[in-house]
């Protein structure tokens, strides 16, 4: 079982639930129509972004801890593969057109004057990345890589006499 959450939001709604598709569905609706006039919506539209990415990523990054810990458990592995189903491919499909929205707004210098533009950088090598058409592709991905760790979890061989984790040898 996940563990409570108890990550306050500043800018998503206090009951934002990152599990729930609705919610993701009706944050990067927000994102996609509020496009910022003047800074503080800029910092408001910034902040959305960054709470949802960051809830997201916790989430997916909690399931696979417990994956890890416990691959033989079914009811994680569905839980996670509905994530990816029915969240992380929202993401995914929207990630380019919002860091378009940010990387052509006026106020993007502005929100990030003090770091010398490192976001800005690391925003643009990530576009260079991000399409629509590679959203199943990186599902994929993770979906072998969640296979190759459970196999490699698994394995063992004779080591000094005793059945041993191949990890451990």
């Amino acid at each position: 079982m996940l563990p409570e959450r108890n990550t306050k939001y500043k800018f998503l709604p206090p009951e934002f639930d990152p599990e729930n598709a609705d919610m993701v569905r009706d944050a990067i609706h927000f994102l996609k129509k509020e496009v910022p006039e003047d800074f503080e919506s800029a910092a408001r539209w910034y902040g959305n972004f960054q709470e949802l990415s960051d809830a997201t990523n916790e989430v997916q990054t909690r399931f696979d801890l417990l994956m890890s810990l416990d691959s033989q458990n079914s009811s994680y592995l569905e839980r996670l593969q509905r994530f990816e189903r029915e969240i992380l491919s929202q993401l995914i499909e929207s990630r380019a057109e919002l860091m378009d929205v940010y990387l052509n707004s006026c106020w993007r210098g502005s929100m990030h004057a003090d770091d010398r533009g490192k976001i800005h950088s690391e925003i643009v090598l990530r576009r260079r990345f991000a399409s629509v058409e590679l959203g199943p592709l990186q599902i994929e991905e993770n979906q072998m890589v969640r296979e190759f760790k459970n196999f490699s979890a698994s394995a063992t061989c004779l080591y000094f006499g005793r059945q041993t984790p191949i990890g451990i040898v």
